[in-house]
């Protein structure tokens, strides 16, 4: 097996694409996992963070954790589109104020007002915009993006053998798409596996260390860590829904 890469990894695909499944794979390779990560001690604890804020507040977070790769998960749309209205209609019976404040902006960043309904038209196109910005952004910032679509071991294709290797594709940067075997598939059909997975690794969203509860303040870190961080935020896309 291949070492681990250093530094932290960010994992940037959109909620149904198989984050809770690869983040219990990093698990098992010994990573400290946060699966959404909502204090500032949690980011710092965690090697593979995923989920809410990260896929939706990477160009801010990167300059402060300084992570080692950025890994992008796909999912072929007829799967995904209906695999997250589902996740939608259960986000919607939470009234408005009582949804953890960061996944609720992390969600209207990316998909807008979501809470109104969104057309399969309407999400694919939130997909495609989120997928252009995440792969523009490592080439404008020369990050290592490493790119894959989880399968199970039946659907893995014999013409296209998959990675049977987590650590083995992690060395997979800036190339085309590639399938990743998984030992197993959680989350298919429910959306929170992750809350009943038992692992010493795994990171609690809400971890209070140093700072207790207290996430970033974005504003004010920018200033904090230097003239790179500063310009790495200049060059980052706009969404269409600020901070």
């Amino acid at each position: 097996m291949s070492p681990p890469p250093p530094g932290k990894i960010l994992v940037l695909g959109l909620p149904r694409t198989g984050t809770t499944s690869l983040c219990w794979q990093f698990l098992q390779l010994g990573y400290r996992v946060a699966h959404t990560a909502f204090t500032r001690d949690a980011c710092s604890r965690a090697q593979v963070l995923a989920d809410s804020p990260v896929f939706a507040d990477y160009a801010e977070l990167t300059p402060l954790l300084q992570p080692s790769h950025w890994l992008y998960l796909e999912r072929p749309l007829a799967e995904w589109l209906p695999s997250m209205q589902t996740l939608l209609d259960k986000m919607r019976r939470v009234p408005a104020g009582r949804l953890q404040p960061l996944t609720e902006r992390s969600f209207t960043r990316v998909f807008g007002n979501w809470r109104q309904g969104l057309t399969e038209v309407e999400l694919a196109e939130s997909y495609r915009q989120h997928r252009q910005r995440v792969t523009r952004l490592a080439e404008q910032w020369s990050l290592p993006l490493v790119k894959l679509t989880l399968v199970t071991a039946t659907e893995a294709p014999s013409s296209q053998p998959a990675d049977l290797d987590l650590a083995t594709a992690l060395s997979q940067v800036n190339a085309e798409l590639r399938p990743l075997r998984l030992d197993c598939q959680l989350n298919s059909g429910r959306v929170n596996a992750w809350a009943e997975l038992h692992h010493r690794n795994k990171v609690a969203p809400h971890f209070a260390g140093a700072h207790g509860r207290r996430y970033f303040d974005y504003r004010v870190e920018a200033g904090s860590i230097g003239a790179t961080a500063a310009n790495m935020r200049a060059s980052a896309p706009r969404l269409d829904c600020a901070n």
